[in-house]
């Protein structure tokens, strides 16, 4: 079995797979970006490089991981009770060349996952974004970037999108809304 199971994504690239030490020694040499994201055989999302060097160093030490695994069950389940809404709307968001029209399907004060057939963007590309959502007074605009695009045909096809500009107003409703939401039964 090989031990390359490292993918990074940066620059609009995707590059991979990697070793652990090959990893070590891109970081070493300054070759990866603190913006780039990281994908291991197994994991369900691309993550935030910064998030896992010390996996990625106790792999290379022939340790176990530091960052447990989670089986798609636990993931799921994870998922559902974050601190998250269920909303419905619509989502226009563009790169400045390219547009998509979107529904909105969950938020977080963090971000949000929005549902649409068209793998248009790229991971770790930013966007502006214009967003309705019915739950909420009035739309908005806001400053995002994608952090992942689910093409799984178990889930719903779409963008998760981590918001990196939006008023205060506007996440202070978002956090009311989240705080507000109905409880499961």
């Amino acid at each position: 079995m090989s031990n390359k199971v490292w993918y990074i994504h940066q620059n609009e690239q995707q590059m991979g797979p990697f070793e652990s030490e090959q990893l070590l020694q891109l970081r070493d040499n300054n070759m990866i970006s603190q913006n780039a994201f990281v994908f291991k055989a197994g994991w369900q999302d691309w993550r935030p490089v910064k998030t896992i060097w010390v996996d990625i160093e106790a792999q290379a030490l022939g340790r176990p991981a530091i960052i447990p695994e989670v089986s798609k069950e636990e993931s799921n389940a994870e998922r559902r009770n974050d601190d998250r809404a269920n909303v419905s709307g619509r989502i226009i968001a563009h790169n400045g060349s390219q547009i998509v029209f979107a529904s909105a399907v969950n938020v977080s004060e963090n971000g949000l996952f929005i549902a649409t057939n068209e793998e248009t963007f790229h991971v770790g590309e930013e966007l502006k974004i214009t967003i309705q959502i019915e739950q909420l007074d009035k739309s908005f605009n806001a400053t995002v970037q994608v952090a992942h695009f689910n093409s799984n045909a178990s889930f719903i096809k779409g963008y998760g999108l981590i918001f990196k500009e939006v008023n205060n107003v506007m996440r202070s409703q978002i956090k009311d809304l989240i705080t507000n939401k109905p409880q499961a039964i």
